[in-house]
C-alpha cells in the first residue's frame, strides 16, 4: 500500500534538515537517496527544488532506482547536479536489464547518464561508458574488494571499447565513444553506505 501522504511543510522541513547538514559539513556534497514512491515523486521535486534555493551553489546529488531512469523521466525535474541509478538489486528484471546494457544500452533520462552505483558484491558484467562509480559494499572495505573492484571496472572498460569498435566497423552507430573509454582507470570511486538499489 501507499505511504501516508507530504505536505509542503514537509518538502521545506526536508530541505531546512539538509541545508543545514551542509553547514556542519562545507566542504562535502549533499547525496540524497530517497525511494520515492508514485504518490511521493512530486513531493521529492518539491523538497529538491526548496533545497536547491537554500543551497544554490552546492553540489547536489540523488540517487534513483534503475527502473526510474530506464522507463520514466521524471528525475529530469529534480535539481540536482546528477542522479545517480543504483545498478544493483534489481530484482526479478536483473537478466533483462544487463543483457541490455551488455548490448551497448543507456538510460533513457539524460541526467541519468554521469553516474552509476553498483554493489561489489553483484558486480555486472557492463554498464555504460563514461560514468563516475559510486562503490556500495555491504561488508567492511578491505584492499582485496578494492582490488577486484578496480579490475572490474578495467574490464568495463575493454568491453564498451569493443563493442563501440564492432558497431562503427559495422556503420551502425550515429556517434563512436570510444574515445571516451579510458574514463575507468581515472575514475574517483565514491564508496556508498548501505541503501536500495534498483
Amino acid at each position: 500500500h501507499e505511504p501516508p501522504g507530504v505536505s509542503d511543510t514537509q518538502a521545506h522541513a526536508f530541505a531546512a534538515t539538509l541545508a543545514a547538514l551542509r553547514e556542519t559539513h562545507p566542504g562535502e556534497f549533499l547525496q540524497i537517496d530517497f525511494e520515492a514512491t508514485s504518490s511521493q515523486r512530486a513531493f521529492f521535486v518539491k523538497a529538491v527544488a526548496a533545497l536547491r534555493e537554500r543551497l544554490p551553489n552546492a553540489t547536489l546529488s540523488a540517487t534513483a532506482l534503475t527502473s526510474w531512469c530506464l522507463h520514466e523521466r521524471w528525475t529530469q525535474a529534480l535539481a540536482v547536479d546528477e542522479v545517480v541509478p543504483m545498478y544493483f538489486r534489481m530484482g526479478p528484471d536483473r537478466r533483462r536489464i544487463r543483457e541490455y546494457f551488455a548490448d551497448g544500452g543507456d538510460f533513457r533520462s539524460a541526467n541519468c547518464r554521469t553516474s552509476i552505483g553498483v554493489a561489489t558484491d553483484e558486480l555486472p558484467p557492463a554498464i555504460p561508458s563514461g560514468r563516475r562509480i559510486y562503490a556500495f559494499s555491504p561488508r567492511r572495505w578491505n584492499a582485496e574488494t578494492y582490488a577486484t573492484l578496480r579490475e572490474r571496472i578495467r574490464q568495463w572498460s575493454m568491453l564498451r571499447a569493443s563493442i563501440d569498435a564492432c558497431r562503427y566497423a559495422l556503420g551502425s552507430c550515429r556517434r563512436r565513444v570510444g574515445d571516451r573509454s579510458a574514463w575507468a582507470g581515472d575514475q574517483v570511486l565514491q564508496p556508498l553506505r548501505p541503501g536500495s538499489g534498483g
